[in-house]
């Protein structure tokens, strides 16, 4: 995937961004539509409103630490809002035609030409003959990202309580997802399918994508399925003959390939999202059965899995029982996070859970539910994650410092996102490989972390200085001696 997603993931692991398209900048939905077109092979997003807009989108919106400088703007003014901008359109397109020669143009309303309904389509209809390259119109659901309408978030969430695995192909008004689903009616084409072909589509897998697709390939080839395509980062020929693929592989905003399959009949399979995932080594070997199933090799497969993972726990054991002997506490600043830290430490690792405690921090959440709400969510989360357990585990939702502090003498190791961490303090993965080679890879890298957290913990020499007077006077003047002493020169104090 040596495109514009893996430049933008580098960026966010280099520069501690999010990695999500709608938060690495403080724009609208159209940056996930701008991101879309953009990664696409030799394809050029076209915004259709104001010149504020253009500038504005063309240096903020990231796809990487490169703004999108490939964006074109019509560059609209006021008299075009009112009275039509069809001509400035077609110019536009006229003009990156001919410098630069795209395949793929994706016009892409701003929201002024969403109120007024400027005729798109109709441009398309008239100009599409005279030139080789396709044009594709973006057209909105909605003006406003459903990020941003706290109703649609809370209705999202309301609706599919209880319901286990859940997706957003509900979810109006994205972006990435409007331009995708352009891409599928107006861009796919009807293939004969290959029932060992599958596509990997490439959005939202992270700052880690290129390890976790590797692995993903590399596991796919000892099993015989080939990959078809890596949607979107792809050209438009492949994007064309991506429904010859039997399946689909995504993470997030699914929208459109719901409607891959009711056009062209291509199943598809949810790895993850922040709502749940395939976790620990059964949840690889779950991953790689479903996909199995999907096409057609469940029986040869089963078994051949089966005993990947029976040997890499077999590796492991020993490590497993060894850290098994440890306590931690699980502090996490974000509660939906929570129920994944219990999976992993308390269920994977087998450490011994002591507390866990979660603060309910201001953001978007905290605008959306009123206090008691976000405390019956948090309390779910949590109470989902003991579920895992065999034992009782002490918890509480928003702490003091006191207790913090409390929680972190009585125990070998605190776990979690908090500012405030010591030398028995360790971060969560940022993300867990999906194949069984780097899985066990990154179990033995991570139990070794841990053993050396605990042993700097526990070492006498490296207890708190936080109470050792320092003399600034005596530090000035060694500083002052040594400093004379340069060029061999003698000082006495």
């Amino acid at each position: 995937m040596e495109t514009n997603l893996r430049e933008f993931y580098k960026n966010s692991y280099l520069y501690d961004r999010i990695p999500y398209v709608h938060e690495f900048t403080p724009s609208g939905k159209v940056s996930g539509a701008i991101f879309a077109i953009s990664t696409i092979k030799n394809a050029i997003p076209i915004l259709h409103g104001s010149s504020g807009c253009g500038f504005h989108y063309r240096y903020v919106c990231r796809r990487s630490w490169q703004p999108a400088y490939n964006l074109k703007c019509t560059g609209l003014e006021e008299r075009d809002i009112i009275m039509g901008g069809s001509g400035k359109l077609k110019k536009t397109i006229i003009e990156t035609v001919r410098r630069y020669n795209p395949s793929l143009i994706g016009i892409i309303p701003a929201s002024s030409v969403d109120m007024t309904n400027d005729d798109i389509e109709g441009v398309i209809k008239e100009i599409q003959p005279e030139i080789a390259c396709k044009l594709i119109y973006v057209r909105s659901e909605r003006i406003s990202h459903a990020d941003k309408r706290g109703n649609a978030r809370r209705s999202f969430y309301e609706n599919n309580i209880g319901k286990g695995k859940i997706h957003d192909g509900n979810l109006k008004s994205c972006g990435f997802s409007e331009a995708m689903e352009a891409i599928v009616r107006n861009i796919m084409k009807p293939q004969e399918v290959d029932s060992r072909l599958v596509n990997i589509c490439g959005f939202y897998w992270g700052i880690h994508e290129d390890a976790m697709i590797n692995g993903v390939k590399k596991e796919f080839k000892n099993m015989g399925i080939k990959i078809n395509a890596f949607i979107p980062n792809c050209s438009v020929g492949e994007l064309e003959t991506a429904p010859r693929a039997l399946l689909n592989i995504v993470s997030s905003r699914i929208k459109w390939v719901i409607k891959m399959k009711e056009l062209y009949g291509t199943e598809f399979i949810i790895v993850k999202n922040e709502d749940y995932g395939y976790r620990g080594l059964s949840g690889i070997e779950e991953f790689y059965i479903d996909i199995a199933e999907k096409i057609g090799l469940y029986e040869r497969l089963n078994k051949y899995l089966n005993g990947r993972k029976v040997d890499i726990e077999k590796n492991l054991k020993k490590q497993l029982l060894q850290i098994s002997k440890y306590t931690c506490a699980i502090c996490c600043e974000n509660f939906r996070y929570i129920y994944k830290l219990i999976y992993f430490y308390g269920r994977v690792l087998k450490l011994k859970i002591k507390y866990i405690v979660v603060a309910v921090k201001q953001n978007r959440y905290m605008s959306l539910f009123p206090e008691d709400t976000l405390f019956k969510m948090a309390k779910e989360n949590i109470m989902k994650g003991l579920g895992e357990l065999d034992y009782e585990v002490d918890w509480e939702v928003n702490f003091s410092e006191r207790k913090i502090t409390k929680f972190e003498e009585n125990v070998d190791l605190c776990i979690g996102d908090m500012y405030n961490q010591n030398s028995g303090h360790i971060n969560p993965p940022s993300f867990m490989p999906l194949d069984f080679d780097n899985y066990e890879k990154f179990i033995f890298n991570y139990i070794d972390r841990i053993n050396r957290t605990v042993f700097n913990k526990n070492r006498s020499f490296l207890s708190d200085y936080s109470n050792v007077n320092f003399n600034e006077e005596v530090s000035r003047k060694m500083w002052d001696i040594l400093w004379l002493q340069r060029e061999g020169k003698k000082c006495g104090l």
